[in-house]
């Protein structure tokens, strides 16, 4: 045993004093890749939805960093934390965290990382109600990182076309009717999933039922040959939707089931609740009290499931599955089409660090 630890004292790995048992200290180079890996593993999670693993990977990751300087992968930590409590509803913690990253690439004088900062800050004020300061945030964001980018012009685009500002509604309608032309003619499917879906919620919500259902029809084409079935589900949820506006009641029938079956088997509780809920208003809409008394039990089992669900810990409340919202379209069937505003929206709060 003496002769090991004479040879590990040669060869530099333990010193005179210290115990096998204790770890050697870490250079900041390797600290900070460490806390890069973190980040990368917290900005993997976060876009996998699971936003309680994001915190805890970016919590651990901006621990790692304290102390000495590391550079900016601090910044993304902190950012990437806010991200992920932004998402379980935290939003004053969110801009807490925010402001830390600001502070640290604001000294590393990281302009790209800070611009990706200042449009995350724009959609988590938004979600506060605070339009005007998201707006003059993603102004700031403009300054710093490509005024073209995809990620930011969705974000502004989605910000001016829920405001109550008739004017800035429309710009922001016209801004996604640019952006989808721009996507489908380079080809960019991921940006017509995108935008297509916004303006089919749009043009739903102002009376445009006809070309909300040609835009969802042309989301559930792409998304099926992907197989992403949550997105299907919902595309499919909206063509229910504005079949049924438009009185066409046998295809609004087959696409509100086909996006049922989905959402039960892609375990999407909240969207399943709300296609029954749908349901229930077609056949009363169609006259069929049998089956609109039966849907109507169905969504509210479903709907009990959920609050069970979130009591016992079985689901997460966030700001995907949103009870609240749940509730709302259930009794007051309000804001009734829909849209995964993760893609394009939720998930730019989150910052991969450059490799």
């Amino acid at each position: 045993m003496r002769e090991a630890m004479l040879v590990l004292m040669l060869i530099g790995l333990l010193s005179p004093g210290r115990s096998m048992g204790q770890a050697l200290p870490q250079s900041p180079e390797v600290r900070a890749g460490q806390v890069g890996d973190l980040n990368r593993q917290a900005v993997r999670a976060f876009r996998n939805r699971d936003f309680r693993g994001a915190e805890d990977l970016a919590r651990h990751a901006w621990e790692l960093s304290q102390g000495e300087k590391i550079g900016g992968e601090g910044g993304f930590a902190a950012a990437n934390l806010g991200a992920a409590l932004a998402m379980q509803g935290r939003l004053g913690e969110s801009l807490e965290w925010q402001a830390r990253a600001e502070e640290v690439f604001g000294r590393d004088g990281d302009t790209v990382a800070r611009g990706r900062l200042a449009v995350a800050r724009a959609v988590i004020l938004f979600m506060k109600g605070k339009e005007e300061e998201a707006v003059v945030s993603l102004g700031r964001a403009g300054e710093m990182v490509d005024k073209e980018d995809l990620r930011l012009s969705c974000v502004d685009a989605e910000i001016l076309g829920h405001s109550g500002d008739v004017q800035k509604a429309q710009k922001g309608y016209t801004k996604f009717m640019s952006l989808l032309n721009a996507c489908r003619a380079r080809g960019d499917s991921s940006g017509v999933v995108v935008c297509a879906m916004r303006l089919g919620c749009l043009e739903g919500t102002t009376g445009g039922h006809e070309d909300a259902l040609k835009n969802y029809a042309e989301v559930f084409n792409i998304v099926r040959a992907w197989g992403d079935t949550v997105q299907m589900g919902m595309a499919l949820r909206n063509m229910g939707l504005a079949n049924r506006k438009l009185r066409q009641y046998p295809e609004s029938e087959k696409t509100y089931q086909e996006a049922l079956g989905l959402a039960r088997g892609s375990r999407n509780p909240g969207l399943a609740a709300e296609v029954l809920n749908d349901l229930s208003m077609l056949y009363a809409e169609m006259g069929d009290e049998v089956r609109a008394e039966e849907t109507d039990r169905e969504a509210e089992a479903a709907l009990r499931s959920i609050a069970d669900g979130l009591k016992k810990g079985l689901l997460v409340d966030s700001v995907l599955l949103d009870f609240y919202q749940i509730v709302k379209v259930r009794f007051a069937n309000l804001l009734p089409y829909d849209g995964d505003l993760f893609v394009g929206f939720y998930d730019q709060l989150a910052l991969e660090p450059p490799r």
